[in-house]
C-alpha cells in the first residue's frame, strides 16, 4: 500500500513529406497572385519527412513513513529522422512566381535520459504552522545530431508548380555546420511550503545547475568545442486565502535555460536567464465551480543572441548582448453552467519588445517583437445530453483568435485570424469511450508567419478508441 510504481513505454511513427515555409511574397503579400494552399514546393519522388520515436521509463514512490515519501523517476527517449528536402531559395524574374531551389539530404538523430530523485516531508509547528519540504536532484544526458548534404534543383513556378520538369542534382556536398551537440545538466533543489492558520501560503525555493556541453563537427575539419556553466535560481510566492473565496497572490521566480550554438570565435554560448515578477487573484466562491483568475505578470529575459557587430556581408554569427521583456495581463474564467455544461474563456495581452538591441540595428530598440501577437482569447463550451435522455454522450465547441503578429524579416504585419474547434464523445460502456476531435472545423487558410511564412493547419479530424481496464 505504501509503493506506486508507473511503468511507460511509447512508440510513434511518421511517414509523410516535409513541408517547408513559403516565401511572404505569394501568401502574405499576394499582389503577384497567391499560391494555393496545396501547392507542393519539394521534388514529390525526393522529398519525405520519416520520423520514428521510442520512449520508455517508470516512475515509483514509497511513503517510508504517513509524513515522508520518496520519489524517483527515469525516462528515456530515441528519435530517428530522414528528412531529404527540396526548398526554394529566391525569386529569379520579376512576377515573383519564379523561384530557384536548392536540395538536401539530411539526418537527424537525437537521444535523451532523465533521471529525478526527491524527497517530501510534511511537517507542523504548533497547530497553525504546516509545512510541505521537497528536496531532490535531477539530471538529464541529451545528444542531438544533425548529418546534411547540399545539392541543387530545377526552378519551379510557385503560382502554378509544374512537378514534371523537376530534377536533383548528382553531386551533393558535405555541409560544414553538420555536427553533434551533447550536453549534461544536473541540478539540485530545495523548496518548502509553509501554511499558516489556512489562510495565508508561502513558498520559497531555491535551485542550482550545472551544464557541460560538447559540439564536435561531423565533416574535416572534426573540431569539438566545450563549455562548463552554473547558475543558482529562486523563487518566491505568498498567497492569502479569504473567507470570500478570493486569494490575492504575487510570485518571482528566475530561469536558466541552455542556448545551442557558437559564436564567431567558436565558444559555445552561455544559457540565458530570465526573471518573471507575476501579481494576481483568484475568486472561487464557496461551494462553487466558478474559478475567476487575473494575473498581471512581466518576463525580463537576458543573454539573448541577436546579430554580431563584426558581421560582414554572408556572415550570420551571433552575440549575446540582447535583452527581450515581455508583459501583459491573464484573465481566465471557468464555470459550470447547470449539471451538464461546461464554460471556459480565457485572454491574454502580451506586449515583447526588445529592450537592448544588437549594436547593428539600434532602431530596434523599443520595437515589438515579431511573431508575438497582442491579443489572444479562446471560448470553450460543452454540453452532455443528460437532459435528452443521452448521458452518455457529449458534444462540445469552441474558438481561437490570435491577433496580428509583425514578420520578423522585416516587420510586415501579419493578419490576425479565428478558429473554431469541436468535438464529439460517447461513453460505449464503464471500459470504452469513442470521440472525435475537429480542428479548424471549417477549414480556414489563414497565414501564420516567422520569417517566411506558410498557412495553418487545415481542417483536422482525430477519431480515437479508448479501452480501459
Amino acid at each position: 500500500d505504501a509503493t506506486q510504481l508507473t511503468l511507460q513505454a511509447d512508440y510513434h511513427q511518421i511517414n509523410t513529406k516535409y513541408i517547408t515555409f513559403l516565401p511572404a511574397v505569394g501568401t502574405l503579400d499576394t499582389q503577384y497572385g497567391k499560391i494555393d494552399r496545396e501547392s507542393f514546393v519539394g521534388v514529390p519522388d525526393f522529398d519525405k519527412y520519416d520520423n520514428e520515436r521510442y520512449t520508455i521509463g517508470y516512475k515509483i514512490s514509497h511513503k517510508v513513513t504517513p509524513e515522508l515519501k520518496i520519489e524517483h523517476n527515469l525516462r528515456r527517449m530515441k528519435v530517428d529522422v530522414d528528412m531529404p528536402r527540396v526548398f526554394w531559395d529566391r525569386a529569379v524574374d520579376e512576377n515573383n512566381d519564379i523561384y530557384s531551389r536548392s536540395s538536401q539530404k539530411r539526418r537527424d538523430a537525437s537521444e535523451v535520459t532523465t533521471s529525478g530523485l526527491s524527497a517530501q516531508y510534511d511537517w507542523s509547528v504548533g497547530d497553525n504552522f504546516d509545512n510541505v519540504s521537497l528536496v531532490g536532484i535531477d539530471y538529464s544526458d541529451t545528444s542531438q545530431e544533425t548529418e546534411r548534404y547540399n545539392g541543387t534543383s530545377t526552378n519551379i513556378n510557385l503560382l502554378n508548380p509544374d512537378h514534371s520538369q523537376d530534377s536533383i542534382s548528382d553531386e551533393f556536398t558535405a555541409y560544414p555546420y553538420s555536427g553533434r551537440q551533447d550536453s549534461k545538466q544536473t541540478g539540485i533543489y530545495a523548496q518548502n511550503q509553509l501554511t499558516f492558520n489556512d489562510k495565508i501560503t508561502a513558498l520559497i525555493g531555491i535551485r542550482h545547475d550545472k551544464v557541460e556541453g560538447v559540439e564536435t563537427a561531423i565533416f574535416e575539419p572534426k573540431t569539438s568545442t566545450s563549455g562548463d556553466y552554473s547558475a543558482t535560481t529562486g523563487r518566491i510566492g505568498l498567497v492569502y486565502l479569504m473567507d470570500s473565496g478570493v486569494a490575492p497572490y504575487a510570485s518571482v521566480s528566475q530561469s536558466f535555460d541552455v542556448e545551442t550554438g557558437k559564436d564567431r570565435n567558436g565558444n559555445l554560448f552561455e544559457p540565458t536567464r530570465g526573471e518573471q515578477y507575476e501579481i494576481g487573484v483568484r475568486y472561487q466562491p464557496e461551494g462553487s465551480d466558478t474559478l475567476l483568475t487575473g494575473a498581471l505578470y512581466r518576463i525580463d529575459q537576458t543573454d539573448v543572441l541577436v546579430a554580431d557587430p563584426n558581421n560582414s556581408a554572408f556572415d550570420y554569427f551571433k552575440i549575446q548582448l540582447g535583452e527581450v521583456r515581455s508583459q501583459g495581463v491573464e484573465l481566465e474564467a471557468r464555470t459550470q453552467l447547470g449539471d451538464n455544461s461546461n464554460l471556459i474563456i480565457a485572454y491574454d495581452y502580451t506586449d515583447a519588445r526588445t529592450i537592448k538591441p544588437s549594436p547593428l540595428y539600434p532602431e530596434e530598440e523599443g520595437k515589438r517583437k515579431g511573431e508575438v501577437p497582442y491579443n489572444t482569447f479562446s471560448l470553450w463550451s460543452d454540453y452532455r445530453f443528460t437532459d435528452f435522455g443521452m448521458p452518455n454522450l457529449k458534444m462540445g465547441v469552441g474558438l481561437r483568435f490570435k491577433d496580428n503578429t509583425l514578420l520578423l524579416s522585416d516587420e510586415s504585419e501579419v493578419p490576425s485570424y479565428t478558429l473554431v474547434d469541436a468535438m464529439a464523445s460517447y461513453d460505449w460502456s464503464n471500459n470504452m469511450k469513442l470521440s472525435l476531435n475537429i480542428k479548424n472545423l471549417f477549414d480556414e487558410d489563414s497565414i501564420v508567419c516567422v520569417y517566411d511564412c506558410n498557412y495553418i493547419e487545415p481542417r483536422n479530424i482525430v477519431g480515437k478508441v479508448t479501452y480501459k481496464w
